[in-house]
C-alpha cells in the first residue's frame, strides 16, 4: 500500500488485449498501491490494412511496407510470416510516434 508505480507504455494492442489490460493490470494493481500513473500517449491500436496503407504514400517506406504485408500473407516465398507481422507493427509503432511527435 505504500507503492508508487509509474508505467511508460510503448507499443501496440489488439482491442480485446487492451480490455485485458484495464481489467487485470490496471485495476488490480491500482488497487494495492498508493499511486499508479500509466501513461499510454506511446500505446497504440493493432494496426488495419487502412493503418498500414496511411504509411508513406511512396519511396522505401512504401516498399518495405509492402514487402513486408506480402511476406505476412505467406505470398512471398522464402520468408518468415510471423517475423514480417512483427516488423510491420514495430514499423507502425514507429510511424506512430513520429506522426505524434510531429504534432
Amino acid at each position: 500500500a505504500n507503492t508508487l508505480v509509474a508505467l511508460q507504455l510503448e507499443g501496440a494492442l489488439s482491442f480485446a488485449d487492451a480490455q485485458h489490460f484495464d481489467q487485470r493490470i490496471a485495476d488490480g494493481a491500482a488497487h494495492s498501491l498508493r499511486h499508479l500513473r500509466i501513461d499510454r500517449d506511446r500505446l497504440y491500436a493493432q494496426p488495419t490494412a487502412d493503418d498500414l496503407d496511411r504509411i508513406d504514400t511512396g519511396g522505401v517506406v512504401r516498399a518495405a511496407v509492402d514487402a513486408l504485408r506480402r511476406q505476412a500473407e505467406g505470398a512471398a516465398g522464402g520468408g518468415d510470416p510471423e517475423l514480417a507481422n512483427e516488423a510491420l507493427l514495430h514499423l507502425y509503432v514507429e510511424y506512430m510516434k513520429l506522426e505524434s511527435a510531429a504534432q
